[in-house]
């Protein structure tokens, strides 16, 4: 689970992607970044305060939306092999499903901004 935290103006949609820690929604301090180089893969890592860890989130096909990193507008996108093992990694633009996200709002009285889960 994350939670997602407007960065500037609303219209931009765009987050930051804090993790969750437990299953009492606490947060681990630790938010959603990606290598820039290499394997591109996606990590977290402790606040930076920095665009390597903001997320434009973009309405898709049906109720799914594409997430682009800030710093080098690549898009979130899974591995579709288990000998890659189904891992996370920024690519380019696919316009297919590896890079399209599903969010599921959550709802509690713990909670005072929007929480999601992606799969």
């Amino acid at each position: 689970m994350w939670y997602l935290a407007s960065v500037g103006a609303a219209d931009q949609n765009v987050f930051t992607i804090q993790q969750v820690g437990k299953n009492d929604f606490s947060r681990l301090g630790r938010f959603l970044d990606a290598h820039e180089g290499g394997d591109f893969g996606l990590v977290t890592r402790p606040a930076q305060n920095n665009p390597s860890q903001q997320w434009r989130f973009t309405s898709s096909e049906g109720n799914s939306f594409t997430i682009q990193h800030m710093v080098n507008q690549r898009f979130v996108d899974a591995h579709e092999s288990q000998s890659n093992d189904w891992q996370l990694v920024t690519r380019d633009q696919q316009n297919n499903d590896s890079q399209r996200w599903i969010l599921t709002p959550l709802a509690g009285e713990e909670m005072n901004q929007a929480v999601a889960v992606w799969y």
